[in-house]
C-alpha cells in the first residue's frame, strides 16, 4: 500500500512489537531521508495494534492482509459492497509486489525468508489451493465489505 502496511506478529516478549516497529519505521525513515534528501518524519502517527482473540479473528486477520491492496484496484469496492471485476482482482492481487500472498499460494518471493506460513496454513491443510479458494470467496460475495469494513474500522 502507498501509505500504510500491515504485519501480522506474535510477540515473544513484553512490548517485543512496540520495540520492533518503532526500530523498523526509525530505520527506514533515515534510510528514505537519505536517499531522498529530505527531512522529518516520514511515517504519521503511531502504529496500530490488535489483539487477536480467536481462530476465527486469526484467519480474517491474513485474509484482510491479503486482500488488502483491493483498493489500488478497484478503489470503490468497499462502498460499492463488492468487487466488480473478480478475475482481474484476483490477478492483480497475486501480482502485487509488497504482498506476501504469493507465498501462501505457494511461490518463492522476495519476502519468502521473512514469513512463517505455517500458523495460518495449517488451518488450510497447508494447501495454498484451500487458501485460494478462501480468499476468492470473499472476493465472490455480494457482501464482501459489510464485516471487511467492521475489521477496518477495529484497526483503523
Amino acid at each position: 500500500m502507498p501509505n500504510h502496511f500491515h504485519m501480522m506478529m506474535r510477540q515473544l516478549q513484553e512490548n517485543g512489537v512496540s520495540i520492533f516497529l518503532q526500530r523498523l519505521q526509525m530505520s527506514h525513515s533515515k534510510y528514505f531521508n537519505k536517499v531522498y534528501k529530505r527531512v522529518g518524519v516520514l511515517f504519521g502517527g503511531r502504529f496500530k495494534a490488535v489483539h487477536i482473540g480467536d481462530d476465527e479473528q486469526f484467519t480474517h486477520v491474513s485474509r484482510y492482509i491479503h486482500l488488502n491492496p483491493l483498493e489500488l484496484f478497484d478503489p470503490q469496492w468497499k462502498g460499492r459492497g463488492y468487487v466488480v471485476d473478480k478475475e482481474e482482482a484476483m490477478k492483480f492481487l497475486k501480482a502485487y509486489t509488497w504482498s506476501s500472498m504469493p507465498d501462501y499460494l505457494g511461490n518463492i518471493t522476495q519476502f519468502s525468508s521473512l514469513i512463517d506460513k505455517k500458523p495460518i496454513m495449517e488451518y488450510f491443510d497447508n494447501n495454498p489451493a484451500q487458501y485460494l479458494t478462501f480468499l476468492q470467496d470473499w472476493i465472490a460475495s455480494e457482501q464482501s465489505s459489510d464485516s471487511f469494513m467492521d475489521f477496518d474500522l477495529i484497526t483503523g
